[in-house]
């Protein structure tokens, strides 16, 4: 199965999950991470052409999208609406589930989590938009989790819960 969570505007964030569930999870700490890849296309640019070709070269599942905020930066703004557009689009002709969430999703997958889970891109301010793709991916595998990845949320859960355990 393969998951593209979008952070889009200016710069669009991503973050792919690829996994072919018919084998084993494994035990190991950096299993999440080995099936995870994250990045950023435009860099304040329009990057229409890049997140298009991106979709279709990746085929995804499902596509996991932050829904249009308004926020102070007009560009962005505009941006974000047309790159969601893209998304409609895709979803549209090649009859993919797509997941909106609003930004509150991430804030739930803060810096300490994605450091847990080994899916954390440092330094902070650069990779913020694939980050922030991230949340939405880790989000999603926790409470959205589609019966065909439940023994991946029970790794994310496991891994988290000895966060937990550590922070009392």
């Amino acid at each position: 199965m393969k998951i593209i969570s979008l952070d889009p505007g200016g710069t669009t964030g991503w973050a792919m999950l690829d996994i072919d569930m018919s084998s084993t999870i494994s035990k190991a700490k950096a299993f999440l991470r080995d099936h995870v890849k994250q990045g950023q296309l435009g860099d304040s640019t329009e990057h229409h052409m890049l997140l298009w070709n991106f979709l279709i070269s990746q085929a995804p599942d499902v596509i996991i999208c932050e829904r249009f905020k308004a926020y102070g930066n007009e560009f962005a703004k505009l941006m974000s609406i047309e790159y969601i557009g893209l998304v409609k689009l895709y979803r549209s002709l090649y009859n993919c589930k797509v997941v909106w969430h609003g930004s509150d999703k991430k804030e739930w997958a803060n810096d300490r989590k994605l450091s847990i889970l080994l899916l954390l891109c440092t330094p902070l301010v650069k990779w913020r938009h694939a980050n922030d793709a991230l949340r939405h991916l880790v989000y999603f595998l926790v409470f959205e989790t589609p019966r065909e990845l439940e023994p991946l949320h029970v790794f994310i859960m496991l891994k988290l819960r000895a966060l937990q355990l550590a922070e009392t």
